[in-house]
């Protein structure tokens, strides 16, 4: 099911992502887009996330909670109704990732292991300095993998780089 919270989306783009739920059967995964404003509430609502401090607005897009299926996106200045389809795209995939494709999930864990080893980053360490730490995310295996995905259905690549690239041009505008 698909949720708006404080956003407002085009009804083309509104039936696009349904279509696009409804084609592919992931009905069963609840999306909320909100507004940029409501990160922190939404992460504080979050068990795991909750007892880690706010890394603040700039740090992530969104993020899915796979046990619950539930993908949360965050619309600010910098996104577009295309890049917020594509990021639905990239968060279903990590939810699909480690609910039904467990074989590819336990290959990419251990592709995951050791880019942290490699780092010498514990697992610990994965949510506080991954997430903060662009050169790490963009090698993560499992980030890459739901990159490509969301690349390969929207046709353009609207991943974390470009995000952040959008965001310091607002930045340098305003």
């Amino acid at each position: 099911m698909l949720y708006l919270d404080q956003v407002k989306l085009s009804d083309g783009i509104l039936n696009n992502i349904n279509e696009f739920l409804n084609y592919f059967n992931l009905n069963n995964i609840d999306i909320i887009i909100a507004n940029v404003n409501k990160k922190e509430y939404y992460w504080k609502q979050n068990n795991y996330l909750k007892s880690k401090s706010f890394p603040g607005n700039d740090v992530f897009r969104a993020w899915s909670i796979p046990a619950e299926r539930k993908s949360i996106i965050f619309q600010d200045q910098a996104e577009t109704e295309l890049s917020i389809f594509w990021l639905i795209i990239h968060e279903i995939t990590h939810v699909k990732l480690q609910t039904e494709w467990l074989l590819l999930f336990n290959v990419i864990n251990i592709e995951r292991n050791i880019l942290l080893k490699e780092l010498n980053y514990t697992i610990n360490d994965y949510l506080d300095k991954g997430m903060r730490d662009d050169n790490f995310r963009n090698s993560e295996p499992e980030e890459i993998l739901c990159d490509r995905v969301a690349n390969a259905i929207i046709g353009e690549v609207l991943d974390r780089n470009w995000w952040k690239n959008r965001i310091n041009n607002i930045d340098n505008i305003i």
